[in-house]
């Protein structure tokens, strides 16, 4: 080789206002999670889905989405996402959400372990389609992923037909979230030939 490239390196100013554009890892599952990526600071989707463990404890799971993400991935039928014993429901109450069981909150403790152990399994899972609506009230709150929380407004391009704006599916809270950032996210569908 008789030329060298030298790395270009671009800083952004801390205080910058604007736009900026910046491609993203992609997967047919996952690409939310590759979107967010550089919001929360992170290089590719394996580590946002770290972060998420990380961040979302169960106390955090079980006040996100105003309650939702408890009836959302609740199956009492999953065996493999409950508890062996009662007392393992009873230590991991105590530990994981500061409670004690009793006969009038046990059926609770485990429609939210239930819950939680599907959630995690859920994230790790790459042929699990990760939507707005499992990441976007976690991303608003303040002092989760970033200090004032994230809003990700997404422009849905329809072809032919106007853009669409979609909105935060379970809404939003004007005390909690009126000092979030906001984040603008273009989505397109490619269509691969016809059947």
């Amino acid at each position: 080789k008789i030329i060298t490239r030298v790395a270009i390196h671009l800083k952004l100013r801390p205080n910058a206002i604007g736009f900026l554009r910046v491609g993203t890892e992609n997967t047919i599952y996952e690409s939310l999670l590759g979107v967010i990526a550089p919001l929360l600071y992170r290089n590719s989707i394996n580590e946002v889905k770290e972060r998420i463990l990380e961040v979302v404890t169960p106390r955090i799971f079980l006040n996100s989405h105003f309650g939702n993400l408890v009836l959302e991935f609740y199956n009492p039928s999953d065996s493999s996402a409950m508890p062996p014993t009662r007392q393992e429901l009873m230590a991991w109450a105590s530990t994981q959400l500061g409670i004690a069981i009793t006969s009038s909150n046990m059926y609770a403790a485990l429609r939210i372990y239930n819950a939680y152990k599907r959630f995690i399994r859920f994230i790790k899972d790459p042929t699990q389609r990760k939507d707005l609506r499992h990441i976007q009230p976690i991303l608003a709150e303040p002092g989760l992923f970033t200090s004032r929380g994230i809003q990700l407004i997404v422009m849905e391009d329809n072809g032919n037909d106007p853009v669409t704006i979609k909105c935060p599916t379970f809404g939003v809270s004007m005390d909690r979230n009126k000092k979030n950032d906001f984040a603008f996210i273009s989505r397109s569908l490619k269509y691969i030939g016809s059947t």
